[in-house]
């Protein structure tokens, strides 16, 4: 009886120790689950501990999550791998740290990142890696756009895309998208970019470059060499369109033109440049003219070619070196040919006019004012010879002289400036004639030959004054009165010539 009371004591006080250690348990455990009764009558269950693990259902020695927080990792959840080959590998990891740098992994069976994610200056910031702890490629935001990148082994970018929203600092409008491919050098090699304006696509090569433009008014191609030595560029806008091939880079502005073509609504235009780059020859078609000029190193016209419709006229110029002046000219139009010569001082100049509706014309200028003219009248040429202040608007003018051919003879005339005749000397069909006028050109003094005869007339005012004659009968002396009547002769008058 003893012992059964005994051994039912001792079941007693294990019991009791039991359920204290239980209550002590409990106790412990409430302080990690909390269950309450909410006012509608639903429980509210919450648990706060400073680890939680989780295992595998099917193979509870595996862990399939651990949610923690410690000094060194802070907060933390780690995914592993099911499988004990797995060894508890992590396969997702993500952490705040004590920092407060959140943190997001995903790793490899090999333990190594595959993924992860961070901020950077507030910003996201995506990376992906290949097997063997390899950089792949990075997504990255920035507080005004967002970027991708491809990544070579090395961890040198090849490949980014990228776009950029305007700031107030820059002053973009519209924004900027763009994508770069970059060679083992980390150097790129092609850009497409995206502005507001139109897209641009840039290709490179070492020192070489081509881009290609588009905006909305304009579209253009622009080449630069290997050697960064010659450049190329072809630009279309809606009115003109332009191309040019030279030396230099567009870039860096050392272009120094060889060839430019240029057309549109108004025509078109070919410039070449020599190797110091100013323009040595340029041609133009417009619509009704065309030109074509060789310059100079001064960038001054050597020669000009120039043709124009409306008006009629070809020309062709030839200018001097050393003052840049018309030094001969060669003009066409509807109504004249006609060839202009300049000697090199400037004060001597010849002209030669060809009149296709008119006579054929040549003149030599001192100064501006003629002093030799050759020109054709209705039946005969005509050499004219002018005096100093042969123009008419100038006063004291200098007097004229002409020599020209008639149908019989040639005939020569002294006037003076205003064309009054002075003498006249000519031929008519029976031999030659000597007429001399006064100051207002009326006759005074006339000889003349008359087949086997000849004559000298004196007059005044207008009346015969003396008259010579040789015929084949003898002379003749003949004097008139003021009234012009014969006052005596000798012979005598009415001497027959017996």
């Amino acid at each position: 009886m003893n012992d059964a009371l005994t051994e039912l004591q001792a079941t007693v006080t294990a019991l009791r120790a039991e359920v204290d250690s239980l209550k002590t348990k409990l106790a412990l455990m409430e302080e990690v689950v909390t269950v309450k009764t909410l006012p509608d009558g639903r429980l509210k269950r919450s648990v706060e501990c400073e680890t939680v693990v989780v295992r595998d259902r099917e193979d509870p020695r595996c862990m399939a999550l651990h949610l923690g927080t410690n000094r060194e990792l802070g907060s933390f959840l780690h995914m592993s791998y099911f499988g004990e080959e797995h060894g508890h590998k992590t396969a997702v990891s993500l952490k705040v740290t004590r920092e407060n740098e959140p943190l997001i992994q995903i790793r490899g069976t090999d333990w190594k990142m595959r993924a992860g994610m961070w901020l950077d200056k507030d910003c996201g910031v995506v990376g992906v890696m290949r097997p063997g702890d390899v950089a792949a490629a990075v997504m990255k935001g920035v507080p005004t756009g967002g970027s991708v990148a491809v990544v070579h082994p090395s961890g040198r970018p090849r490949m980014a895309m990228l776009h950029q929203e305007p700031s107030d600092q820059e002053g973009m409008k519209g924004g900027r998208t763009e994508l770069v491919l970059l060679d083992a050098k980390g150097k790129p090699c092609l850009n497409l970019v995206e502005l507001s304006s139109g897209p641009a696509i840039r290709l490179n090569h070492g020192e070489g470059q081509a881009l290609l433009m588009a905006a909305e008014d304009t579209v253009g191609l622009m080449l630069d060499g290997p050697d960064k030595k010659t450049n190329a560029m072809l630009v279309a806008a809606p009115q003109v369109a332009r191309m040019s091939v030279s030396e230099g880079t567009l870039e860096e502005g050392t272009q120094k033109g060889a060839v430019e073509l240029m057309a549109g609504e108004i025509g078109g235009d070919v410039s070449l440049y020599g190797p110091d780059g100013k323009e040595r020859l340029s041609m133009a078609g417009m619509q009704s003219s065309s030109l074509l000029r060789m310059l100079r190193e001064d960038g001054k016209s050597a020669v000009t070619l120039q043709q124009a419709d409306e008006k009629g006229i070809a020309q062709l110029i030839l200018h001097a070196e050393e003052d840049k002046k018309e030094r001969v000219a060669l003009r066409a139009t509807n109504d004249l040919s006609a060839l202009w010569v300049g000697a090199s001082d400037g004060a001597h100049t010849g002209h030669l006019t060809l009149v296709s509706k008119n006579n054929p014309l040549y003149s030599l200028k001192v100064a501006g004012e003629t002093r030799v003219g050759l020109s054709v009248g209705d039946d005969c040429g005509v050499v004219t010879a002018y005096g100093p202040g042969s123009d008419p608007s100038e006063p004291n003018r200098g007097g004229m002289a002409s020599l020209c051919g008639g149908t019989v003879a040639g005939g020569v005339v002294v006037a003076t400036a205003d064309g009054t005749h002075q003498v006249e000397l000519s031929a008519t069909d029976h031999g030659g004639r000597l007429l001399m006028n006064n100051d207002l050109g009326f006759q005074r003094i006339a000889m003349g030959v008359h087949e086997d005869s000849a004559g000298l007339h004196l007059n005044h005012t207008g009346s015969q004054g003396v008259g010579v004659m040789a015929t084949p009968a003898g002379g003749v002396v003949t004097v008139y009165d003021e009234d012009g009547n014969i006052s005596s002769s000798l012979p005598p008058s009415d001497w027959n010539g017996d």
